[in-house]
């Protein structure tokens, strides 16, 4: 499929089936959300933390996660499509420019982030974790989406993600609004002390351009 008919797919089957299960989901942990005066609960949710995990089936025959993330006031939701071919699963997941926040949810602005079996495959090989989870729910309920990096030059698609426990490498396709992360490292895969004479930013920005461009010669 090209990522013109990826995207039409997901959207469609966001549309019709999946945005409406955050209704009853509202419902389900709307107990959980603190209220002004409950300074006591308002401890225990010092952080985001995961409500819980739903699986949903479309006429599509796609497979949707919704995971609940809580937090001191308000609930959010995650929305990724999980699709196993012979090499493992890839998820799609949706948001739109203001990334995971689900505020006006628009087929014009929605964006949609391919992450590949490889890229699971590395993620689990560098975190080093018995994962209890499958390995692609762990990655979802610990980290959520942080700056977003593109590099404008050599076609304009190399792009990475800071997260929780470190970088999702990949391309864009800014005009399409489609990110594909192939590859995960973590930080201490960085060389910063190589690149002294940058900032914190720029050090992981030309670090990370240059292992992009070694891995793509590795599997080219």
């Amino acid at each position: 499929m090209t990522i013109r008919e990826i995207r039409k797919e997901l959207i469609e089957d966001f549309f019709e089936s999946i945005i409406s299960k955050k209704i009853g989901l509202d419902k389900k942990y709307k107990h959980l959300i603190v209220k002004k005066k409950d300074k006591n609960k308002e401890k225990e949710i010092e952080e985001e933390t995961i409500a819980g995990l739903h699986y949903y089936f479309t006429k599509r025959r796609n497979t949707w996660l919704v995971i609940a993330y809580l937090h001191k006031t308000c609930l959010t939701y995650g929305y990724i499509c999980v699709r196993p071919n012979s090499y493992g699963e890839i998820c799609y997941v949706i948001s739109t420019n203001e990334l995971l926040l689900e505020k006006d949810f628009l087929p014009s602005n929605m964006v949609i982030h391919e992450y590949t079996p490889h890229f699971f495959d590395r993620y689990k090989e560098r975190m080093n974790i018995d994962f209890q989870r499958k390995s692609y729910e762990y990655y979802f309920m610990h980290n959520n989406y942080g700056e977003i990096y593109e590099d404008e030059q050599k076609g304009g698609n190399y792009s990475f993600v800071k997260t929780a426990h470190g970088y999702s490498l990949g391309y864009s396709s800014l005009n399409e609004k489609y990110f594909k992360y192939n590859t995960f490292i973590t930080p201490n895969m960085l060389g910063k002390n190589q690149c002294k004479e940058y900032t914190d930013s720029d050090i992981e920005y030309v670090f990370i351009k240059d292992f992009m461009e070694i891995h793509n010669k590795r599997t080219s």
